[in-house]
């Protein structure tokens, strides 16, 4: 950690000097006056209320998008904000008294059904203490080694097991479209969608390329019908992650989401207007439940107006919920099975555990026939068949960092 806090401290100084001289000005990127004065007065941009992340992307994607010297002060803007962030969360951040880093987790962290996690403080500790473990970032240009700080107990590995792809392969079976089930085990699927952007046999698109990453971005966007504005915002935030700077304008984002909704009509033929149809009969919305099978699982009610808005709330309804409720429920059979495992992390799609050395796979072929189990959609909203969602692990001997993947033999 100590190796950590100079190694981003540092960091965070040179970007401020680059920072400064791009602008011509000292910025405290913090301070929303003069970050309004830099936008707004020195480098000319349209006015906005705000300076926040949201905002600062859609300004890399829309009015800064052609402007070199606005698009480097605006991501050097991010940047040492996300450092400063890196810093006071996460590397500095208390662990508890016995030297242990803990999360605390919200069960209802959002109205589909998904966790979220946060730090510990007042009543349940007189100070701050933790991190919200579910925001640690896996991928991206800043970050992603601060996991290594994170280490198992002598003895012991971190195994995480995740399902493949969840909510892509719950979507195309809401969708009806039974062939990119079959072709999901196959191939690549975001290179498949990134070849349908980019006219190039999926075999010609890097794992790492950005290519890949729009592909990947996109297939989330047309799932839940998202607009091409956003879009726009969600292609600049998703590779700035990965270190590239690549914006899209409006027209590129509408022809990409044209072209994937060609590619895929019973998402919006199928899916979505079974959705509509659904929330005008009864303005409610029920997910399968994976661990009571033939029991109704989530029941959520939509209270909003008719609305676009509304409906893409209910797009994003079953499947975030179908696959968080899944892996919640695993959660619960496994501590049946074994008791006494020690899960240490839910993650909508996937757990982390800390497992003993010499039973990782004893472990992980227990936690992998849980995870086996079919969800039964024939009892939800949108009545399907069943869904066996696969799924992928890894293990971490030295840090939370350090993932290889582990085949779990029979």
């Amino acid at each position: 950690r100590e190796g950590l806090d100079l190694k981003y401290s540092k960091m965070r100084a040179e970007l401020q000097v680059e920072l400064d001289v791009t602008l011509g000005a000292q910025l405290n990127v913090k301070s929303i006056p003069q970050c309004k004065s830099a936008l707004f007065d020195i480098l000319g941009l349209p006015e906005r209320q705000s300076t926040d992340e949201d905002t600062l992307v859609s300004m890399l994607s829309g009015s800064a998008r052609s402007d070199e010297q606005a698009r480097k002060v605006i991501n050097g803007i991010l940047d040492i904000r996300k450092i400063r962030d890196q810093i006071s969360r996460y590397i500095r951040a208390r662990p508890d008294y016995d030297g242990r880093m803990r999360t605390s987790t919200k069960i209802t962290g959002a109205e589909t059904g998904r966790s979220a996690t946060g730090i510990l403080q007042r009543p349940v500790r007189p100070q701050k203490i933790g991190i919200a473990m579910q925001t640690l970032t896996k991928h991206g240009e800043f970050g992603t080694d601060i996991r290594a700080m994170l280490v198992p107990d002598d003895g012991y590995v971190f195994l995480s097991v995740d399902q493949a792809q969840a909510e892509a392969r719950v979507v195309a079976l809401l969708a009806e479209d039974y062939k990119f089930l079959e072709l999901i085990d196959r191939v690549d699927v975001h290179r498949m969608t990134a070849g349908w952007i980019f006219g190039k046999e999926p075999e010609a698109i890097g794992r790492k390329s950005v290519e890949r990453i729009i592909g990947k971005t996109v297939r989330h966007a047309g799932n839940y019908d998202m607009g091409a504005k956003r879009l726009c915002d969600l292609v600049t935030t998703d590779t700035k992650k990965q270190g590239l700077d690549y914006p899209i304008s409006l027209y590129r984002a509408k022809q990409i989401l044209g072209t994937f909704h060609d590619r895929t009509p019973n998402i919006r033929d199928v899916f979505h207007e079974q959705i509509k149809q659904a929330l005008n009969e009864t303005r409610e919305l029920i997910s399968p439940c994976s661990h009571l099978p033939g029991v109704l699982g989530r029941r959520r009610h939509f209270f909003d107006r008719w609305s676009k808005e509304m409906w893409k709330e209910g797009y994003a309804q079953i499947p975030q919920a179908s696959v968080s409720d899944h892996t919640k429920g695993v959660a619960l059979r496994i501590k049946e099975k074994i008791p006494g495992i020690r899960i240490i992390l839910e993650a909508h799609d996937g757990l982390d555990f800390l497992v003993p050395k010499g039973e990782v796979n004893i472990y992980a072929r227990t936690i992998q026939d849980e995870f086996l189990h079919p969800i039964d959609f024939r009892v939800c909203s949108l009545p399907r068949g069943e869904l066996i969602i696969p799924v992928e692990a890894q293990v971490a001997e030295d840090n939370f960092k350090d993932f290889v993947d582990f085949e779990i033999a029979a």
